[in-house]
């Protein structure tokens, strides 16, 4: 019976070119524009799910309002995360971080100026997951000159994925040992860098000062505990930084990790960096679901106009003893190949 519905669908496929051309290639083409559309939509809402620790780490978001005027940027003090990680219970973790453009690296006489160079804590590798390929997590920022490659910048300089051992030479002719290499960072990452040194490799480069509540110049990462209060703890910090700055125009929110890459309108990123918004997402989203029904009920309608075509087949077959049930599948056979 299968095989004699299979022969029929491709009889009518052969004897209605134009009308199956037409039918088939709508169909065709609604499918996959919803299902591209979908895949844009899944890879947007992906970004920073990789972290285990991700569904309890925030970013610390600055408001600066002065008059009628207001401006939001995840920047705050350099002594922040210690002062959170040292003093509040809620706090798994607490690390503070920069990322810099156009720090020339010297390697065997070759001079490179790269983007994407990190200043990290340990705890910052603690909180996030960064895949190790070699070094040890705990130990390779505990060195004051130790740095952390990804696996492409290894094989950029050296030539070869294990560079831990090899040596560069950084700004300011500051002398580094290569202690670890990473796997490069997903696409789906709102953190984007190439390499990682300490922190305190920062005040040796810039002069920056690590002690002063005066200058926001570090993004600051916070775990809470599950159990905390996001709101109630964003209050806390914000009188913090307040009763530190002396200065009663800041106001400190939290922000999930999860939403930096759709949610961060309105805040001003560093570089200049520009994330994706959560509105086009749901626009693009509507618009799939609204290309689908279009390529669905254009099949439908096209396949019911030509329904009347075939009353003559159904009536035979009902008179040679076709079910209701048989003619269905007929008709769901001969849709299912184009479908």
């Amino acid at each position: 019976m299968l095989v004699n519905y299979f022969k029929i669908a491709l009889r009518r496929l052969g004897r209605q070119r134009a009308y199956s051309a037409i039918n088939i290639t709508g169909l065709a083409v609604g499918l996959a524009t919803c299902m591209l559309i979908l895949l844009w939509v899944r890879h947007e809402m992906g970004y920073d799910r990789f972290h285990e620790n991700g569904p309890h780490i925030y970013r610390v978001i600055t408001h600066e309002q002065e008059g009628d005027a207001s401006m939001a940027f995840p920047f705050s003090p350099a002594p922040l995360a210690v002062h959170l990680r040292e003093d509040f219970s809620e706090v798994v973790q607490a690390t503070r971080l920069r990322i810099q453009d156009n720090l020339a690296m010297t390697v065997g006489g070759k001079t490179f100026m790269e983007n994407g160079v990190a200043f990290l804590e340990p705890a910052c590798l603690e909180m996030f997951s960064f895949t190790f390929l070699y070094g040890d997590p705990r130990s390779v920022l505990s060195q004051p000159n130790g740095v952390v490659l990804t696996r492409s910048l290894a094989m950029k300089y050296f030539g070869m994925e294990n560079a831990v051992g090899q040596t560069l030479e950084g700004p300011q002719s500051l002398a580094c040992v290569v202690t670890g290499v990473i796997e490069d960072l997903p696409e789906q990452s709102h953190l984007r860098f190439n390499m990682a040194l300490p922190l305190e490799a920062i005040q040796d480069i810039y002069r920056w000062n690590l002690e002063t509540w005066q200058s926001n110049l570090f993004m600051t990462y916070v775990q809470l505990n599950p159990e905390a209060s996001k709101e109630d703890f964003q209050t806390l910090i914000a009188q913090t930084l307040n009763r530190e700055t002396g200065n009663h125009i800041f106001t400190l929110s939290l922000q999930p990790l999860g939403e930096i890459h759709l949610r961060s309108m309105g805040i001003v990123e560093p570089g200049g960096t520009v994330r994706g918004d959560i509105r086009n997402v749901r626009l693009f989203s509507v618009l799939a679901l609204l290309v689908l029904a279009m390529a669905c009920i254009n099949f439908i309608s096209l396949t019911t106009a030509r329904g009347q075509n075939r009353a003559r087949e159904v009536g035979m077959r009902k008179v040679s003893g076709a079910h209701r049930g048989q003619l269905i599948i007929q008709f769901l056979g001969e849709v299912s190949p184009w479908c």
